[in-house]
């Protein structure tokens, strides 16, 4: 008998400031968000949420077990090993949910789980032990050093050219296209959480809110 509790899609964007969406009044003129739009009229779109930091890896420690900054031991950008002894992603498998990481997670150690069933990271569009770059390398045969940073937004600075790689080579497609290959292919009869998270829109030199919708993690 199949499992009538709610799935759980979360999505997170990094770098993207709450106004940044099409549907908002502060908005820019130029931005067109209909995707992002029409899940925010279908849902509850807070006005006035904030991250619990503006620090990329702090931030994604307080989304992931609820804790502030002060309680989850990082308060800037500065990584250090972590084991917090309950995560987001360890409940919900406990529970008994089958749970999905896809994309960028930025905590150390790179490759621990915190509670996840299975992985496919990529913090980066470059390193070593990189799902998507292994990707691009294998099925795309793009052979560069760091094959996904060559051009396009800089994540680190204000540097941005035409990106040299066709949509479907990029980080996002690659999330999206690994999301929908985990829902083609999971369990039919337990619900499932996936985290989607990806690297864009990041650019520019700043460090950014926690994830979702509202900040946008380093």
């Amino acid at each position: 008998m199949s499992d009538s509790r709610p799935n759980i899609l979360l999505i997170m964007t990094d770098q993207q400031r709450g106004d940044c969406i099409g549907l908002d009044p502060c908005s820019p003129s130029c931005l067109q968000t209909p995707n992002l739009d029409w899940i925010a009229r279908t849902g509850t779109h807070f006005h006035r949420g904030y991250s619990e930091c503006p620090s990329c890896i702090p931030a994604r420690r307080c989304l992931m077990t609820g804790t502030a900054p002060a309680a989850n031991g990082v308060v800037g950008f500065k990584s250090a090993q972590w084991h917090p002894p309950h995560t987001l992603a360890g409940e919900l498998s406990r529970a008994g949910y089958q749970t999905e990481m896809i994309g960028k997670l930025h905590l150390s150690p790179a490759r621990k789980r915190y509670g996840f069933d299975h992985m496919q990271l990529a913090d980066a569009t470059r390193g070593a032990h990189n799902d998507y770059v292994e990707w691009l390398q294998q099925y795309h045969k793009r052979n560069e050093v760091h094959p996904g940073m060559a051009h396009g937004i800089s994540s680190n600075g204000w540097v941005g050219r035409p990106h040299h790689l066709p949509e479907e080579q990029m980080h996002t497609f690659w999330c999206i296209d690994r999301a929908m290959d985990f829902l083609q292919k999971r369990d039919p009869t337990v619900p499932f959480f996936l985290n989607i998270s990806l690297i864009d829109p990041r650019g520019g030199g700043g460090g950014g809110g926690g994830g979702g919708g509202g900040g946008g993690g380093g």
